[in-house]
């Protein structure tokens, strides 16, 4: 039946079917968002814990390189940090895309 055949209940019982399907779209997407947030504050201690540890500095020297932004061409990850989070990225990647499979 087209469209302009449709009858309002016609037409009210699909936009209800299409608002269903885009809510349960939601929750899975609110569900990834909310893993990737965990995943990313999980990250971001291990690096502080890292560079604490590595480093020897204050807590006063931390919040600085938190806070202050790093100058133009400045890499202060070392290579073999780097590409432990390439590997982890592309290790994300995967699972996000199997995930969505």
């Amino acid at each position: 039946m087209s469209r302009r055949n449709e009858t309002n209940a016609e037409r009210l019982a699909r936009h209800r079917i299409d608002l269903e399907r885009c809510l349960e779209n939601r929750k899975k997407l609110n569900e990834r968002i909310a893993r990737l947030e965990e995943r990313i504050t999980q990250e971001e201690n291990q690096e502080y814990l890292a560079i604490i540890h590595s480093e020897s500095i204050t807590l006063e020297d931390l919040r600085r390189m938190i806070h202050d932004p790093i100058p133009q061409g400045t890499n202060k990850v070392p290579a073999h940090m780097a590409q432990m989070n390439m590997k982890e990225i592309q290790d994300n990647e995967t699972e996000d895309e199997s995930e969505n499979a």
